[in-house]
């Protein structure tokens, strides 16, 4: 017997799908749109320099800030010269120069600091919050695989679920239409007939079928006597 679920059951599974389908697609929102929690950029960190504070494969979302208003401890997203590479390092130190304010940086796990010193021009902006794991997942969406296995086919799952649905509510309504058809019974048919009972043949007019069987054998024996003795005399 298939369980039925109750409005009440129904409404509770629909908010549980809800709350775990946030739960898994926040994090990308975030990564994509780093605006919705007040920052400007986000980076998939590839290296453990910074471990374990943060790991490979790891998302920080960086907020543009005034070089003059970072401190020591922050965690700084920059550049290096020329290169166009991202770093993320902790700033261990904050020197004033005539150019402006400098940062000493250093690898979390790195035995010592940066080499030179980081301009504040260079400056990208300060981690606000780090996202775990997720790194892995959107550098293999970046792949062929990764789009076919993420992208293509939940959406053909969904595609073909929709489909499927449509299916069984057309089978079910068709179901439902033949159930409440009920066919008339013709005029004259003997369909509520008893089947063991046969009408027997009729009896034909004047038939002696009822009559008793001595009774013929006498009106026959009469006939026969009568025959022999050359008919019946009457005395006038």
């Amino acid at each position: 017997m298939t369980p039925t679920l109750t409005p009440r059951m129904k409404r509770a599974a629909n908010v549980l799908g809800i709350a775990v389908l946030i739960v898994l697609v926040a994090p990308f929102a975030v990564y994509a749109a780093p605006e919705v929690v007040g920052a400007d950029e986000s980076f998939v960190v590839l290296t453990p320099s910074m471990t374990p504070a943060i790991a490979p494969g790891d998302v920080v979302v960086v907020a543009e800030r005034d070089p003059t208003t970072v401190v020591e401890d922050d965690v700084i997203t920059f550049v290096r010269g020329s290169s166009d590479v991202p770093v993320t390092h902790r700033v261990i130190g904050v020197v004033s120069t005539a150019g402006g304010v400098e940062f000493e940086t250093k690898g979390d796990a790195n035995e010592g600091p940066d080499p030179g010193l980081v301009p504040g021009a260079n400056l990208v902006g300060v981690v606000v919050l780090t996202i775990p794991y997720i790194g892995y997942v959107i550098q293999f969406a970046g792949t062929r695989a990764g789009f076919l296995a993420l992208v293509v086919l939940p959406f053909g799952l969904l595609v073909a679920s929709e489909l499927w649905s449509i299916v069984r509510s057309r089978s079910d309504d068709a179901g439902d239409a033949l159930a409440s058809t009920d066919p008339e019974t013709p005029a004259g048919s003997d369909a509520g007939a008893d089947p063991d009972v046969e009408a027997g043949p009729e009896t034909p007019a004047g038939s002696d079928a009822g009559a008793d069987p001595d009774v013929a054998e006498t009106v026959a024996d009469s006939t026969t006597a009568a025959d022999e003795t050359g008919g019946i005399s009457v005395d006038a």
